[in-house]
């Protein structure tokens, strides 16, 4: 079957590993880089931590003062998105209005509850179309590390493909056999070092579906 893939019309922010969306008038949210893109790379696990942000940017005078107890320095120096990185993607907004898309790293991830409530708030005061107006109930306290090799899961060829510099740091070898272990994954498959790529995030190809959050700390061990 066909994948359906989204026809891009207006200035879009897009949260998640979707680089065949690439357009001009795309703003990506991914802690793997998109080659060529306008991008916020955030850290690993932090989406809750992001959206906070971005809201409290957005519209810090919001009726429900939900923002009074946030640690914005806590949660800009964890999850990497600092005021740096906002004044750019206003300056890509300029006032517009403009559109969210979530990839399935941020649909699946264990606070998505809480992340739509806060896209919602943004939506009462930016012209964002939402069907929907829930309060959010919590701000982060807490956001995980994301010590060690990780690992983005999606659909492919049962492939592990890494940066050069990924293979340095795990000490892997270009066409080689080895057992891949992650969240929910056992399985020998080949690693290749893909020149496109960049940074210490492997791509972690599978053929059948992964049901779990797609940034996973992954273990590869020689035979």
């Amino acid at each position: 079957m066909k994948s359906y893939i989204p026809q891009i019309t207006k200035k879009t922010l897009v949260f998640g590993y979707l680089p065949y969306l690439k357009s001009e008038l795309c703003f990506f949210f991914s802690p793997i880089l998109i080659s060529n893109a306008r991008q916020i790379n955030y850290e690993i696990g932090t989406e809750e931590g992001v959206m906070s942000l971005l809201a409290y940017h957005f519209c810090n005078q919001n009726p429900y003062d939900v923002f009074s107890h946030m640690d914005t320095g806590y949660l800009s120096a964890e999850s990497n998105v600092g005021e740096e990185e906002l004044q750019e993607l206003s300056d890509f907004l300029n006032g517009d209005a403009f559109e969210i898309l979530l990839g399935i790293e941020w649909i699946k991830h264990s606070c998505i509850g809480n992340i739509l409530a806060l896209i919602a708030l943004i939506g009462q005061t930016h012209q964002v179309s939402l069907s929907l107006y829930p309060t959010p109930w919590s701000i982060p306290q807490e956001l995980p590390e994301s010590n060690g090799m990780m690992g983005y899961i999606m659909r492919g060829e049962n492939i592990l493909r890494v940066s050069a510099h990924f293979a340095m740091l795990a000490k892997i070898e270009d066409q080689e056999i080895y057992e891949i272990k992650a969240y929910g994954i056992s399985q020998k498959m080949q690693c290749i070092i893909d020149s496109n790529l960049k940074g210490s995030i492997a791509l972690l190809e599978l053929q059948e579906p992964y049901l779990h959050y797609p940034y996973q700390k992954i273990q590869i061990l020689r035979n």
